[in-house]
């Protein structure tokens, strides 16, 4: 778990800005799903046998003995929320969602990767062409562009096909991995035992990845739709210069994706470098009891994309004026100059203006020394003088040039 200082805060909220913003030209819509849900929700969706329901699940019993789980992923929730017949959501098809918040997984802390996380997402409901599978990602380009950041995260793009390619291919490769069980980590053993294979594809381990150069590989298991289709999405992503490596051992690690499936890989913060992650997902809805829905969609980590951003100081985006009481101040002034100053700041506030109001007592370049720390980029002083007769000093801390103003209308 984190704590976000402001200038880390404020980092995070711009990305979080820019994700929201450049989802809105796409056509996507802001939905929030609950934090606790049900824990079966994520076992009938991200597959018992995944990493995050066998090991990074905060799980608890509320006091109904319900056992529900912090939220691991924002899909799930989407998907359930498609499924509920009061909203009846699946009946006005196709939907585009846009969502962010916290996530918690209980796993090892790493760079940009705390127990508790930032994600920002998008989640394409009812489209089934190819076309879907271009513009998510292309909107997700669009998204990182737009961040400006360090250095540019790599699209690495893969197809898992449809689930009779998988089925055939997971046979294979199983018969291959169980051939050389004696060679693999002990993450990709358990794994094997318990038939989660393609995960096995994605670990990063190097005895694991040396074993795997010999191992088949899924496009070799492609019908000819799910091949078509591929080449459909990468022809589209070409025609619109996005540039990316097809990657043939590309998996996720939930067991609803299918097709399509995506990351934005950085080798700026360690092993695990995927900053943005997605895929199609045709079979969740119906999972959670819902009719046959075809969907697609990503989602991105903040705080790693973070790592990849110089930090923000909000500041430099909006106005700041510092109230500063001035002068020699006693105890027969002081209520006067106060008084004066939470009247200005008031009518600083109601203009739309961020107002510090200075409280204690100091020396005058003290205050002013603070101001410029918080950001501020006018000060107005006030003194006895400036109290009494209602006016206050205004500087221009960038410029330095100064006046007296003598009404709160002006």
């Amino acid at each position: 778990m984190r704590d976000y200082l402001p200038s880390c805060f404020a980092t995070r909220q711009s990305i979080e800005e820019e994700a929201r913003r450049v989802s809105r030209l796409y056509g996507y819509e802001e939905v929030e799903t609950p934090v606790v849900e049900e824990t079966s929700l994520f076992r009938r969706t991200l597959g018992s046998g995944s990493d995050v329901v066998q090991k990074e699940m905060f799980e608890f019993k509320d006091k109904s003995s319900t056992d529900v789980t912090l939220r691991p992923e924002g899909t799930a929730g989407i998907g359930r929320m498609i499924t509920r017949k009061d909203f009846a959501l699946y009946r006005s098809l196709p939907h585009r969602f846009f969502y962010c918040g916290p996530m918690f997984r209980y796993e090892r802390p790493q760079k940009g990767r705390q127990r508790q996380f930032s994600q920002v997402g998008v989640e394409c409901i009812g489209e089934e062409s190819s076309l879907a599978d271009a513009e998510v990602v292309i909107l997700a380009h669009q998204f990182l562009d737009s961040l400006e950041l360090a250095s540019t995260p790599m699209l690495q793009i893969n197809t898992l096909g449809n689930a009779q390619d998988r089925l055939v291919y997971k046979a294979e490769l199983t018969s291959f991995l169980q051939q050389r069980k004696d060679k693999l980590s002990a993450d990709s053993l358990s794994r094997l035992e318990r038939g989660a294979v393609l995960r096995i594809l994605d670990s990063k381990e190097s005895n694991d990845q040396e074993l795997l150069q010999g191992a088949p590989r899924l496009d070799e298991f492609l019908s000819e739709g799910s091949s078509a289709r591929f080449e459909k999405v990468l022809r589209t992503l070409e025609e619109e210069h996005v540039p990316f490596q097809r990657s043939s051992y590309l998996v996720r690690g939930l067991d609803y994706y299918c097709h399509t499936v995506f990351e934005y890989v950085s080798s700026e913060i360690g092993a695990q470098g995927a900053v943005l992650a997605g895929g199609r997902y045709d079979g969740l809805v119906e999972s959670l009891g819902g009719p046959p829905t075809s969907a697609v969609g990503w989602a991105a980590g903040t705080d790693r994309l973070a790592l990849l951003r110089t930090e923000i100081n909000d500041s430099q985006f909006r106005p700041i004026c510092a109230i500063i009481p001035a002068g020699n101040r006693n105890e027969k002034t002081e209520d006067l100059i106060k008084g004066h100053c939470m009247r200005v700041a008031g009518a600083l506030r109601r203009r739309g203006i961020e107002t510090h109001l200075q409280y204690k007592t100091r020396h005058t370049s003290k205050l002013l020394a603070r101001a410029l720390q918080n950001g501020a980029s006018a000060a107005v002083f006030i003194g006895e003088n400036e109290a009494s007769k209602g006016k206050f000093i205004f500087k221009d801390l960038k410029s330095r040039a100064e006046r007296e103003v003598n009404s709160l209308s002006e």
